[in-house]
């Protein structure tokens, strides 16, 4: 609290030249420093002097700046231009902090600057903090100028179920009426597996190793037993599990959740077989999730992609939901 205060207290003498400074700043993060520092000195009237004069900087960086630290003394209509030329700029950090300060003017115009932003920055790794933070902008509006605007992004499929989401969080009758038109089909569903021969031989000598070490007492506790004697254990069968039906239960791995699967069936036991969850990791290698008692009939009727002809081609498999007691 000390150092804050010494910091306000400083203002007068330290706000010109952070203002200096930020103007040969080039780093996006070293801006945003400099951003904080000043923020953090704004009760100093001298400070929100110095930012005030910063609009009229030859620096056009500068201007977008003093706009964005301006607008938490109140969102004043003078400083939209502003705000909404960095919003739809190549600037790193100030265009999405540029974009979140719209979310807080119900003019047309900032809705305008939001879904121009949108237009212009395509889906992809580099603009995804700004294309969900004009979205989140464009839901804080809540104005039925808004709802259009994000309605209008319905068609597009890498936004849809983030646009879908912000629309139902509105409060205004615009948005409903949007969510209400968008045809069934668009409503995201859970995704169905896609599994080839390939996958499943993968999957199945992971698998064999995995219950090697486990039957060796090098797996996890528990495990090995489950599987049964090495010579009752043999990997026969591969099958595919989707994410669309219910969860698979947890025995010894944690909940499955939104994941494909591929079971490796071991053993039969009664009126149930042993199986290994093994799921593809970020590698693109098959791990093991756990190791599960399933009812034989509901085993037996998920897509078989092992044992299969191999001189056969075989297309990959559209995988059924699997009911589990």
């Amino acid at each position: 609290m000390a150092a804050s205060q010494s910091l306000v207290a400083l203002g007068a003498d330290v706000a010109p030249l952070l203002m200096e400074r930020l103007a040969t700043e080039k780093t996006a993060a070293g801006q945003d420093g400099i951003g904080r520092t000043l923020f953090g000195m704004r009760s100093n009237k001298s400070v929100t002097e110095a930012v005030k004069a910063g609009l009229k900087s030859e620096v056009r960086v500068v201007r977008g700046w003093s706009a964005f630290l301006l607008q938490f003394n109140g969102p004043d209509p003078a400083l939209l231009p502003t705000l909404a030329e960095f919003a739809a700029s190549d600037f790193e950090l100030l265009n999405a902090h540029s974009s979140r300060a719209l979310g807080r003017y119900k003019q047309k115009q900032a809705t305008t600057a939001l879904a121009a932003v949108l237009k212009k920055k395509q889906p992809g790794a580099a603009n995804t903090r700004l294309i969900s933070t004009a979205i989140g902008s464009l839901q804080r509006q809540d104005t039925p100028a808004a709802a259009e605007a994000l309605g209008a992004l319905l068609d597009n499929p890498k936004l849809r179920r983030q646009v879908e989401a912000a629309l139902k969080r509105m409060k205004t009758p615009a948005a409903k009426k949007f969510l209400k038109s968008t045809p069934p089909s668009s409503t995201p569903k859970p995704s169905v597996g896609s599994a080839t021969i390939k996958d499943a031989q993968a999957a199945k000598k992971a698998a064999e190793t995995f219950v090697d070490l486990s039957q060796s007492g090098l797996g996890l506790q528990g495990v090995g037993k489950a599987l049964g004697k090495r010579t009752e254990t043999k990997a026969t069968e591969v099958r595919v599990h989707t994410a669309g039906g219910k969860r698979l239960p947890s025995r010894f791995g944690p909940p499955l959740g939104k994941k494909n699967a591929l079971l490796v069936k071991f053993r039969s036991a009664k009126a149930n077989v042993i199986v290994v969850v093994m799921t593809k990791k970020a590698n693109g290698k098959y791990g093991w999730r756990d190791v599960l008692s399933l009812p034989k009939s509901d085993f037996e009727k998920l897509p078989k992609l092992l044992p299969a002809s191999e001189g056969k081609a075989k297309s990959p498999v559209r995988a059924k939901k699997l009911r589990t007691q």
